[in-house]
């Protein structure tokens, strides 16, 4: 990982010994010895057709392998009303090494602004990472293989309704090999970004051990 990306995304904790727990079909929160089955919580749990649904955390992401709702009551304090995250996907095939960003739709809400893949966590989410792995999948294709770390600290707005919103954004490393499919009904485009703002359309650098 890029010393200069570590330090513009602030990243919060290092790549260390990794969790190696499937997160799904059933999840299991280590920190707590406990376990969700997804059968009660989502109408598939076949992992052909939830293929995001496995894949490792790095430990100091253990608070947030707790659904949203749990997270939420932990934290009435800090007064918001939902949970978002984002996933930042590097590639370091590059010359310069790159963040896939993709660009909102010109018929949705935000027209046409970049961003990193991600979204809200649904309720019948096991965990908020799993959000984060499930957003990846529906927004770019990419699956999620390890979350490696918190990027940056919490970002608290409001929505169109006034409804608080907090959310927090995650390093992960994506299955090599995968390629980059948009929903279109979401997004119109991506692109590679570089940290002097040079870019690479088209997913150059794709399915390379440097993806990630």
């Amino acid at each position: 990982m890029p010393s200069t990306f570590a330090t513009n995304f602030n990243l919060t904790s290092a790549d260390s010994q990794s969790r190696n727990t499937t997160v799904g079909p059933v999840a299991i929160m280590k920190n707590t010895g406990s376990t969700i089955n997804v059968d009660d919580m989502s109408p598939s749990t076949d992992s052909a057709m939830v293929p995001f649904a496995s894949f490792t955390y790095d430990p100091s992401l253990s608070e947030f392998a707790a659904p949203a709702k749990t997270y939420w009551q932990d934290h009435r304090a800090e007064n918001f009303d939902f949970i978002a995250t984002g996933a930042l996907v590097f590639d370091t095939t590059h010359p310069e090494p790159r963040v896939l960003l993709i660009q909102r739709a010109a018929t949705d809400t935000h027209p046409n602004k970049w961003e990193v893949a991600g979204g809200a966590c649904d309720a019948q989410d096991p965990s908020i990472l799993y959000s984060v792995a499930r957003e990846l999948y529906e927004e770019t294709g990419l699956i999620a293989k390890h979350i490696r770390a918190q990027i940056g600290e919490k970002q608290t707005f409001t929505s169109s309704k006034g409804r608080w919103i907090w959310k927090v954004c995650f390093w992960v490393k994506v299955v090599e090999g995968g390629e980059v499919r948009l929903a279109e009904s979401e997004h119109q485009d991506f692109w590679w970004a570089t940290e002097g703002g040079g870019q690479g359309w088209g997913g150059e650098g794709e399915g390379e051990d440097g993806l990630y």
